[in-house]
C-alpha cells in the first residue's frame, strides 16, 4: 500500500506515477460499471464487460452499499467516525439500516 506517510517521504515523481497508475486502473473499472448501468448493450456485450471486472470490484459494486466504494479516508472524513466503520458481532455494517440513517444525519448537519 502507498500510504500518506510513505507518499510524503517519496519523490514527487514516484507519488505522481503511483497516483496515475491507480487512477487509470480504478478509472477503467468505473468506466465499465458506468457502461453497464447507462449504456444500452446486448446480452453478449453486457456479459463481456461484466466478466472483465475483477471479482472484488464486482462484489463491492453490486452487493455492498455505495458508500463503501469510497476510499476509507473519504469515509472517515465524511462521517468523522475514525475507526467506527467496522462490522458488529453479527457481521452487519453500521452503514446498513440505522447506521445509514446515522451517517446521513452526520452528513446533513
Amino acid at each position: 500500500a502507498f500510504g500518506l506517510r510513505r507518499a510524503l517521504r517519496s519523490p514527487s515523481h514516484e507519488v505522481l506515477r503511483t497516483v496515475w497508475d491507480n487512477l487509470a486502473l480504478e478509472g477503467c473499472k468505473w468506466a465499465r460499471l458506468v457502461m453497464l448501468a447507462c449504456v444500452e448493450l446486448d446480452d453478449k456485450q453486457r456479459a463481456q464487460i461484466f466478466a472483465e471486472l475483477d471479482a472484488d470490484f464486482r462484489e463491492r459494486a453490486f452487493t455492498r452499499p455505495s458508500f463503501e466504494m469510497l476510499p476509507s479516508w473519504v469515509q472517515s472524513v465524511l462521517l468523522g467516525l475514525h475507526g467506527e466503520l467496522g462490522e458488529d458481532a453479527e457481521g452487519v455494517s453500521p452503514l446498513g439500516g440505522a447506521g445509514a440513517e446515522r451517517a446521513a444525519s452526520r452528513l446533513c448537519k
